[in-house]
């Protein structure tokens, strides 16, 4: 059973999996003279995608084929939507480059040449980005001198932190999209929602911007603590009216039972996958007899109390080894993207002597 996925991770790809914002985005936000070496038309959206599964809560990516004055090409987005900033981004990329060039080979198998790769990466995160763009500024020693024997590359960035809400381009829907990515982990978000309905409510389609509020409110809904349902039907009801606020009842139910699903899904699957047998089996008893009277929230906080415990530790555990082996993860980096503590990273480190 594959985990549901980040509130984050399909809010982004509902944005950029579709040719038209996805084509908008880069005339936008790319540098003019790259933004002009490619044929928008020409924009494919590929299914690969190259983020490692247990690296998937943090990161998300697109792949578009595109035509770069007649040759092929791609452009790869990597998103991030963790708390803190991995520094070694620039490496990370550069792992999945290799990624799709291997692919574009394997496909391609008479090819003597390779794809230009345009990398790009998008940021939502409060503190500015800090780190480097340049596969050269994160090697040490004499690089000045070995410049001709060394591999460099630099990404784009896009960091919503560094842009005044004005700077943000597009057509509506992206700058709506890109708006609530800027502000969805912010405490001022319920300030500026009005903000964003008020510019979805623009939207000459009504149909698609209704379509495109479904997406907006699931996001709200699963993506941020920031707001609660009453101050989201107030921004409704002041800027798109009452279609907007009678659409929360309907999505609400929706989300519920959809949520209802995945969370017994994921609490089974969880169960059974990190060993908790006691747990479950004192805690199913109870949790579903009592769950179908009062609902699944206390059934299963009843049912996997015990077994939680432990399984939780169990899967942090085996998190920080993947991370430490798969992707050479030091372990204050891998502190920083499972927001543990140093000491316990060290530790479980200590113990495995890797």
């Amino acid at each position: 059973m594959k985990n549901a996925p980040n509130p984050h991770d399909r809010f982004f790809k509902e944005l950029l999996s579709r040719k038209e914002n996805a084509s908008d985005f880069l005339k936008n936000y790319l540098p003019a003279k790259v933004s002009a070496l490619i044929d928008h038309e020409s924009i494919e959206i590929a299914k690969d995608t190259f983020i490692e599964e247990d690296l998937k809560e943090y990161f998300s990516d697109m792949l578009y084929k595109v035509s770069l004055k007649g040759n092929p090409g791609y452009v790869y987005i990597l998103f991030e939507h963790k708390s803190h900033i991995y520094e070694l981004t620039v490496l990370q990329v550069l792992g999945y480059m290799v990624e799709i060039w291997k692919l574009h080979i394997k496909q391609q198998k008479s090819t003597k040449r390779l794809p230009i790769i345009i990398p790009l990466v998008i940021y939502h995160g409060e503190e500015k980005w800090k780190s480097g763009d340049r596969l050269s500024g994160i090697l040490e020693g004499p690089v000045t001198e070995l410049t001709e024997y060394i591999p460099d590359y630099g990404y784009l960035l896009y960091d919503l932190s560094g842009y005044e809400d004005e700077e943000i381009k597009g057509s509506i829907m992206l700058k709506v999209c890109l708006l609530m990515l800027k502000y969805i982990k912010r405490e001022d978000l319920g300030e500026r929602l009005r903000d964003i309905f008020k510019l979805l409510a623009e939207l000459s389609d009504k149909e698609r911007g209704l379509e495109y509020l479904e997406v907006l409110l699931r996001y709200l809904s699963q993506g941020t603590e920031k707001v609660g349902e009453e101050e989201i039907k107030k921004a409704l009801k002041e800027t798109i009216g009452e279609g907007g606020e009678s659409l929360m009842p309907t999505l609400a139910e929706k989300w519920y039972h959809e949520g209802v699903e995945k969370g017994i899904e994921q609490g089974m699957e969880k169960g059974l996958e990190k060993g908790l047998e006691k747990g479950m089996e004192k805690g199913l008893e109870k949790g579903i007899e009592k769950g179908m009277e009062k609902g699944m929230e206390k059934g299963m906080e009843k049912g996997l109390e015990r077994g939680m415990e432990k399984g939780v530790f169990k899967a942090k555990r085996e998190d920080i080894i993947k991370l430490h082996k798969r992707a050479n993860m030091q372990a204050e980096n891998i502190a920083d993207v499972l927001e543990v503590e140093i000491d316990l990273v060290r530790s479980i480190l200590k113990e495995e002597s890797i």
